[in-house]
């Protein structure tokens, strides 16, 4: 008891208590919200020394030692309240494990009898021991003694291959788990709805792909498997305890209750630690991978001091998660340990006298502690390999359970139906929409755009331009208000059905680290060369694309970079067009190129609306002073629509806007 306080009362001091009394905020992030900068400190001073200023003298170290053992049992400090969504207990992670093994139940049948053949040695192994060492002593024949010797040379070389079979089989299985859960992941996030996109960060997506994969890979697949082999060897392992002495068999099975006991509050706090975690290094890896897209920002405006104290408070953040969850699952591991070292402390004693009573044998007792050391073997390898590292993935199993049961928030309806070959005509009929539920980005919105023509959606930042393209790809759901195209209520067809018969050209072209050819298929995965090199050349691209080494097979590297601004909108052109839509988007297409640059893809832009509908929303007027209509938001509602000429000559708000531009 003493031991299990001090282990227990340590581990909540200090993976705990100095996060509790320190503040819920690292000290760089108070210092930062409170914009008292002081100076950053010296590189390679260790993160302990910038916050010792927060340590306890020695007399508040018991008090708090001993408060912390009260927590402790009342709850743990109450870490099982840390999250919102059910944690994921080792027995939901037992299922989960089950659940992820059974699609190659084939294979385990070979692998549990390969993997435990090895323990079955070993546990046979020992129990000879009693019959040969009984047989140097007299108390049992040499013939026997050659038998048992010669059955365990016999048995050795087919352990060794049915064992080693095991592992590779174990190797095949656990890499197509994880491929399992890595499908499972990715296909999910293609059903997700583009608000999960806005809400969440990169680097949280991210991580799960990564660390909490490297989590789950060490508890999950090898060591999950040998979670249940080394069950069943510990089961016959003390059944043979009992057969050679029942009364250390007794004293072995009441010892391990206690070590289960201990462990009991460990296990979640231990979790709970590592989920923890994992969230804190999903929050580094974002902030590095902004600071890695945004270099031309950081380096222009010199924020590079701000951000190195900004990442220092996220390792001070990211050091005391990872000293709980360093310490708690070492706790567990060495409560175990100990637990077994114990143990084994007190049956080798009670044998020896009762080998000196004449109660057991000398082989027998030999035989016994044998056994016993196989089976504290293990125990340990549960305690200090196996049981830390399942621990460990449950506490990831709930990060990438969050994933999987993050539901899209638009749904095609149960009676959803196939969108027809439309001519285009769209009608916003009293559309509202807000995204926080506050402000309303579109209000009582109506217009119709008859099929075939080139519309164009001008307005101020903020006017709702983006939000009308939004929900016209059924990105959302309107609040109130229907949208139809040709009749058909976008919320009754399916989104596939809907957005196949779209084109969408946006303002940053979204291209593939691939090459030319398969960014332009992405539209159409099934489209012939001729249909991509006849879309190429509609979007104007195709000379400049057969000038180049590898033509259509050139990479375009990472966001298109390999390409400058026009050909990458020009490539997102011909994507868009290679489906031939009813219905062609323009989203800022041409807002982040330079005028010639611009002034060029709009001509090729007006020669593509022939037989189609086509939307160019923009806050640039010269891109669209030969639309058919030119409507002009504000505040979520058409302003004033009509012909450039007529809305000039209107001399209202786009006129104001016209000559604004006129100026620069």
């Amino acid at each position: 008891m003493i031991l299990e306080m001090t282990l227990l009362g340590g581990a909540l001091y200090v993976g705990g208590k100095l996060y509790d009394k320190r503040g819920s905020t690292p000290l760089i992030t108070q210092v930062l919200e409170s914009r008292g900068r002081r100076p950053s400190p010296r590189r390679g001073l260790p993160l302990s020394g910038r916050y010792a200023e927060n340590y306890l003298t020695p007399s508040q170290l018991i008090a708090e030692c001993k408060e912390a053992w009260q927590e402790a049992k009342t709850g743990m400090l109450a870490v099982r309240d840390v999250t919102a969504l059910r944690a994921v207990s080792v027995i939901d992670f037992t299922h989960y494990a089950i659940k992820a093994w059974t699609p190659y139940w084939r294979n385990v049948v070979v692998i549990v009898p390969s993997l435990l053949a090895f323990k079955l040695y070993q546990i046979g192994f020992a129990a000879s021991l009693q019959t040969i060492v009984n047989g140097m002593i007299g108390a049992a024949s040499g013939t026997t003694v050659l038998w048992v010797l010669g059955g365990l040379a016999i048995g050795f070389p087919l352990v060794a291959v049915t064992y080693l079979l095991g592992q590779r089989l174990v190797s095949l299985v656990s890499s197509d788990i994880l491929n399992d859960i890595r499908r499972d992941m990715f296909d999910h996030l293609q059903l997700l709805s583009i608000r999960f996109y806005k809400d969440n960060t990169t680097g949280n997506v991210i991580s799960r792909f990564s660390s909490d994969i490297d989590q789950i890979e060490k508890g999950l697949t090898r060591k999950a498997m040998d979670g249940l082999i080394a069950v069943i060897a510990i089961g016959v392992n003390i059944s043979l305890l009992f057969v050679l002495n029942w009364q250390l068999g007794l004293i072995t099975v009441i010892a391990l209750p206690a070590t289960i006991l201990m462990l009991r509050d460990l296990v979640p706090w231990a979790k709970d630690s590592i989920y923890r975690l994992q969230k804190e290094k999903a929050k580094v890896v974002n902030l590095v991978q902004e600071n890695f897209t945004m270099q031309s920002a950081i380096k222009g405006y010199g924020y590079q001091q701000p951000m190195e104290e900004i990442f220092q408070s996220h390792l001070a953040a990211l050091r005391v998660t990872s000293v709980e969850s360093l310490f708690s699952n070492a706790l567990v591991e060495s409560t175990s340990i100990l637990s077994l070292l114990f143990s084994q402390l007190l049956i080798t004693g009670a044998g020896g006298l009762m080998a000196l009573a004449g109660l057991i044998t000398p082989g027998a007792l030999v035989a016994y502690l044998s056994l016993l050391a196989v089976l504290h073997k293990e125990l340990y390898d549960v305690a200090k390999r196996i049981f830390p590292n399942i621990v460990a993935a449950a506490g990831t199993v709930q990060r990438i359970e969050e994933l999987l049961r993050e539901a899209p928030q638009v749904n095609d309806l149960p009676a959803a139906r196939t969108l027809p070959l439309v001519r285009g005509e769209i009608r916003f009929d009293g559309v509202e929409f807000s995204y926080n539920g506050q402000h309303n980005q579109l209000d009582h919105l109506n217009l119709t755009i008859p099929a075939g023509h080139y519309i164009a959606v001008v307005g101020s930042s903020g006017a709702g331009k983006s939000t009308f393209l939004n929900l016209l790809l059924r990105f959302y759901d309107v609040n109130a208000g229907e949208i139809t195209i040709d009749g058909y209520d976008v919320r009754q067809v399916t989104q596939n059905s809907l957005r196949g018969q779209m084109g969408i050209v946006f303002q940053e072209p979204f291209l593939l680290n691939r090459t030319i050819r398969e960014n332009i298929r992405m539209s159409k995965p099934e489209a012939s060369d001729e249909e991509v090199v006849n879309a190429a050349r509609a979007a104007e691209i195709h000379d400049f694309i057969v000038t180049l080494p590898d033509g259509y097979d050139t990479l375009v590297g990472e966001r298109g970079g390999r390409l400058s601004g026009g050909q990458q909108q020009r490539v997102s052109i011909a994507r868009a067009i290679l489906r031939n839509p009813a219905i062609l988007l323009l989203d800022e297409a041409t807002s982040a190129l330079d005028l010639e640059t611009e002034a060029t893809i709009v001509e090729t832009i007006e020669r593509l609306t022939e037989g189609r509908t086509v939307i160019f929303v923009t806050h640039r007027l010269r891109s669209i002073v030969r639309a058919d209509c030119i409507y002009l938001l504000q505040e979520g509602q058409v302003a004033e629509f009509g012909t450039h000429e007529d809305l000039l000559a209107r001399r209202g708000i786009y006129f104001r806007l016209w000559q604004t531009q006129d100026r620069e």
